[in-house]
C-alpha cells in the first residue's frame, strides 16, 4: 500500500504544501477560520471570502473561490455562508442565501475493527528488526475480499494487515498485530452540522456507523472479522499468529460478536 512518508513522518498536504506558504508575505490566516463566500442571487455566486487574521475579520476578493475544506470543514464553510438546510442556519441566526438540505448531509466513511492477535516469538524477533531497520511505514498488505451481501464479481471488504508497539500490553509481548476488516460500500450514512456561526466553534460531526437499517454493514464487519480468523488459522498465519488478544473468536456467537463490533468500531 503507497504511503507518503518522509524521515519516518507521514507526509499530509498541510506539510507539503502549506507549510512552505506560510514564509509569504501574505495574511496569516487560521484555515479554520476560512468562512461565508459572498454570495448574491439564486446562484449563490461567491465573490471572495470572509476570514479572521488575528481575530479581525477580513474580506478577500476573488473571481474564482474553490471550496476546498475537507469532507467535514467544506459543509461548514458552505452553511456558515448561508448555504445549506435553511431551518437550521435560520436556527443560528444565519442569513440563508441558498437553501440546500443536502448540504452536510449523506455523509460516509469506511468503518472497520482492529482484530488483535498476539505475535509468536518468532514474528517478535522479525518485526524488531524491520523497526530497527526502519522498515514499519504501515501496513504493507491489503486483502480484498466480498462478504455474502456482496454481488457477484464485486469486493466490499479490505482485510487491512499492520503491526504497532504493545503500548498498553493487551498482548502481554512488545508487539501487536492486527487484521482490521473494513466496510469499502458503506450503506449507512451520517450527518455534518453547525453548532455556531462561529468558525471558531467545532462541527457537530456524526458519522452514522451501522446505521443503515438493514443492518448490512454490520454484517458486512461479521463477515470481515470472520475473515480475519480463517486467515489467522491457515498455516502459514498460525504459527505467527497467536490467540486473539481480546476475545475468544471459536466461542463468540454471531449476536455476541456483533456486540463486540457495535463497541469497538473505528473509522
Amino acid at each position: 500500500m503507497p504511503v507518503n512518508v518522509d524521515g519516518f513522518a507521514r507526509w499530509n498536504t498541510a506539510f507539503a504544501y502549506l507549510d512552505r506558504a506560510r514564509a509569504r508575505e501574505k495574511p496569516d490566516c487560521d484555515g479554520r477560520c476560512a468562512r461565508r463566500p459572498g454570495a448574491s442571487g439564486w446562484l449563490a455566486r461567491a465573490r471572495g471570502a470572509v476570514v479572521l487574521v488575528e481575530g479581525h475579520e477580513v474580506e478577500l476578493g476573488a473571481k474564482l473561490v474553490i471550496v476546498s475544506a475537507g469532507a467535514f470543514g467544506s459543509s461548514g464553510v458552505l452553511m456558515r455562508s448561508g448555504i445549506g438546510p435553511g431551518g437550521l442556519l435560520a436556527e443560528l441566526r444565519i442569513a440563508v442565501a441558498l437553501d440546500l438540505p443536502g448540504v452536510g448531509a449523506n455523509l460516509q466513511d469506511h468503518c472497520g475493527i482492529n482484530v488483535v492477535f498476539r505475535a509468536s516469538p518468532e514474528l517478535e524477533r522479525e518485526l524488531g528488526r524491520q523497526d530497527a531497520g526502519g522498515r514499519m511505514v504501515g501496513n504493507g498488505t491489503i486483502v480484498r475480499a466480498a462478504s455474502r451481501a456482496c454481488g457477484k464479481g464485486s469486493w466490499d471488504i479490505h482485510l487491512v494487515s499492520w503491526a504497532a508497539r504493545n503500548t498498553d500490553g493487551i498482548t502481554g509481548g512488545e508487539w501487536r498485530v492486527k487484521l482490521s476488516p473494513y466496510v469499502i460500500r458503506p450503506a449507512s450514512t451520517g450527518a455534518v452540522r453547525l453548532r455556531s456561526p462561529d468558525p471558531r466553534e467545532p462541527l457537530e460531526i456524526d458519522l452514522g456507523f451501522l446505521s443503515d437499517p438493514d443492518a448490512t454493514d454490520l454484517a458486512v464487519v461479521l463477515d470481515g472479522v470472520e475473515l480475519a480468523g480463517r486467515f489467522a488459522a491457515t498455516q502459514a498465519l498460525g504459527r505467527l499468529l497467536k490467540a486473539e488478544a481480546r476475545r475468544g473468536p471459536e466461542q463468540a456467537t454471531r449476536d455476541r460478536l456483533a456486540s463486540y463490533i457495535r463497541d469497538n468500531l473505528r473509522g
